[in-house]
């Protein structure tokens, strides 16, 4: 329920990156349109509003009904909610065949059975109800719901609209969701998110092509996106919680009633002005039916669940699948939700050049690193090339450089003359890259604020996840400190080894001669789809 609320948002930042990604929902309420006294209740007291039908047909300005809606009797109060329902438009919908929000909803005596999911005092109502209601969670679920999302359009008084459809299969386990989302052949998304990683992954798949050439060859363009959910007080995890509400979502209404004979927890809500109602099963415990109203009151979306079906589900559908490349969006959601991203971005630029540059690190342990690069782009650094200098075994001194260009990782050595290709390295880092790591953390202190993001890319034979803490002063408003450490998991609470930190001790100038292969370098080439796990010793070490 509240998934859908969240996926939403995710659907929107897909959009954006050229990418597409979903679920969420009153007592009495009716309206007799075309008689003299509309009759408007949710749970409360009865307001009427004459319609003087000697008056002239009212125009689309003079149709708006503003409606105080009571949501229960006193001294029980949810809240109290002015709708600027378009009663002209609602009449309209209604006759295409669309639902009203004002529909009439009868009440039931229904008392709960041990082994419903969601448990009551029947002798409780309204406010008292719903805080009383108790979701005990779900071993093992499947349902499958049509989904139509409408979008109207009014041409000068002429009510139109598109229709968009599609069939969802949700599965849940505990609190891990499993969505695969069907358009059509041409369309689909699945979604996955295992609730002990924390992380929730969208593959969006599409069909490209001339759709009009019969004879074209479609190609299927996979796109994958991650968000990581378990680390950041401003992000709530998706859940299909019917409990959880949604930041700034208003309950008005709540009682129990019947869908199509099953018993049901009926639920109105109001969010960005827009009014969710929601019918939940009792006995499952999950959404059955949801409709969205928009400002005007006309349909936008509607949902139903043609299927549902307690059975035991795998682990393993709730995992992502490991062919699909995910760019995590961890940091725009954030963002999105009201987090603070002006000081990380601030500090950033304050620290990194805009100009092709070499920013010394200088670690705490000894080690010190260079990183070359053509400047910031965008809260990530352009073409970094890393410079260090490490011992062999026999005690030698090896200047080690490491750079990515498009497809392959370099690693070379001078010294030796000698070069070495993959195509993923364990040993890639990436320092002030933003965009290829996702957000773990932020932590505000007395004088510094701290932003970790991991690196779930590693692919490293140990299966480590790496993490980059950056340390902002916030007097200076500049980055002071990198930290560099390893874990088991992003759900794990020990770091694995020590924690390397880098300060910034200076700012140099660029050389481009270091991109440069020399034609008598001998290299290893490991060609495609190849992978440095860090289990083989490197070529320089001996």
């Amino acid at each position: 329920m509240k998934i859908a609320k969240r996926i939403g948002v995710v659907v929107i930042i897909i959009c954006v990156m050229l990418v597409n990604l979903g679920c969420k929902g009153d007592s009495e309420s009716g309206l007799n349109v075309g008689t003299k006294v509309a009759t408007v209740t949710i749970n409360g007291p009865q307001q009427e509003v004459t319609l003087d039908k000697s008056q002239p047909e009212p125009t689309q300005s003079q149709s708006e009904l503003a409606v105080s809606i009571p949501i229960t009797d006193e001294p029980l109060k949810f809240a109290d909610v002015k709708w600027n329902f378009d009663m002209a438009k609602m009449t309209k919908a209604s006759e295409m065949g669309f639902e009203s929000p004002l529909s009439a909803i009868e009440k039931s005596d229904y008392e709960p059975n041990i082994e419903d999911v969601i448990q009551y005092d029947s002798s409780l109502s309204d406010e008292a109800l719903y805080h009383a209601m108790k979701y005990r969670g779900v071993e093992g679920i499947e349902i499958i719901y049509d989904i139509d999302k409408l979008t109207w359009n009014d041409f000068f008084g002429d009510l139109d609209y598109s229709q968009y459809e599609s069939v969802k299969t949700v599965c849940l386990k505990h609190d891990s969701i499993y969505e695969a989302e069907i358009v059509d052949e041409y369309e689909k998304y699945f979604r996955y998110y295992d609730d002990d990683e924390g992380v929730y992954y969208e593959v969006s798949e599409f069909m490209m092509g001339n759709f009009t050439d019969p004879d074209a060859v479609l190609t299927k363009k996979v796109m994958g996106n991650a968000c990581f959910y378990k680390g950041l007080s401003e992000l709530s995890a998706p859940t299909y919680n019917p409990f959880v509400l949604e930041k700034g979502e208003t309950v008005l209404n709540c009682k129990i009633t019947t869908l199509e004979g099953e018993p049901v927890v009926y639920r109105a809500t109001e969010l960005d002005g827009q009014l969710y109602e929601e019918w939940i099963s009792i006995k499952y415990g999950v959404l059955l039916k949801q409709l969205i109203f928009d400002q005007e009151g006309l349909l936008k979306r509607r949902i139903i669940s043609t299927s549902v079906e307690n059975k035991f589900i795998e682990d393993t559908v709730f995992y992502r699948p490991d062919d699909v490349k995910f760019r995590d969006i961890t940091l725009f959601v954030f963002s999105m939700t009201g987090g603070d991203t002006k000081t990380l971005a601030g500090a950033v630029e304050n620290t990194v050049p805009k100009e092709p540059h070499a920013m010394m690190l200088q670690s705490d342990v000894g080690g010190n690193i260079t990183i070359y690069s053509g400047g910031l782009k965008e809260m990530t650094l352009d073409r970094p090339l890393y410079l260090t200098r490490n011992k062999s075994m026999n005690g030698d001194e090896r200047t080690i450089i490491r750079y990515r260009s498009e497809s392959d990782f370099y690693t070379i050595c001078p010294e030796l003359k000698m070069a070495e290709i993959y195509e993923k390295s364990s040993l890639e880092l990436r320092c002030f890259d933003f965009e290829k790591v996702g957000l773990y953390s932020v932590k505000d202190e007395k004088n510094v604020k701290s932003y970790t993001f991991y690196d779930n890319h590693v692919d490293s034979v140990s299966g480590m996840i790496r993490f980059y803490e950056y340390v902002i002063d916030k007097a200076q408003n500049k980055i002071i400190a990198v930290k560099i450490y390893s874990k088991e998991s992003l759900t794990e609470d020990v770091i694995d080894g020590a924690i390397i930190t880098y300060e910034v001790v200076g700012i140099g100038e660029m050389d481009e001669l270091l991109y440069a292969m020399p034609s008598d370098y001998k290299i290893i080439d490991h060609g495609d789809n190849s992978n440095n796990d860090g289990e083989n010793m490197p070529f320089w070490y001996p």
